[in-house]
This record gives structure tokens, C-alpha cells and sequence, in this order.
């Protein structure tokens, strides 16, 4: 009985590191997708101050 919780409590704890590690993956894809667009949006007003001057 005991070893089957001990087992039961191991499966579940790397059920929890798994789901951490992919939420951890999706935040850094959401993160760059992010840093990406600003610096797009950073670029377009970069360019369009350096044609006015």
C-alpha cells in the first residue's frame, strides 16, 4: 500500500515538472513573439523619424 502511494506520489510529481517545463516553454515562445513585435513596432517609428529629418 505504502509503495503504491510512493509510487503514485513520484508519477504525479513528474507529471507537475513536465506541465511546469511546457508552460515554461509556451511563456518563452509568448515572451520573444512579444520582444519580436516591439521591435518591429520600434523599427517602423525608427524609420519613419529618420526619413523625416
Amino acid at each position: 500500500m505504502i509503495s503504491r502511494i510512493k509510487n503514485n506520489f513520484t508519477e504525479l510529481m513528474e507529471s507537475l515538472v513536465n506541465k511546469k517545463d511546457e508552460i515554461l516553454k509556451q511563456n518563452k515562445i509568448i515572451n520573444l513573439d512579444n520582444l519580436l513585435s516591439f521591435y518591429e513596432e520600434n523599427k517602423k517609428i525608427f524609420l519613419e523619424k529618420k526619413r523625416f529629418y
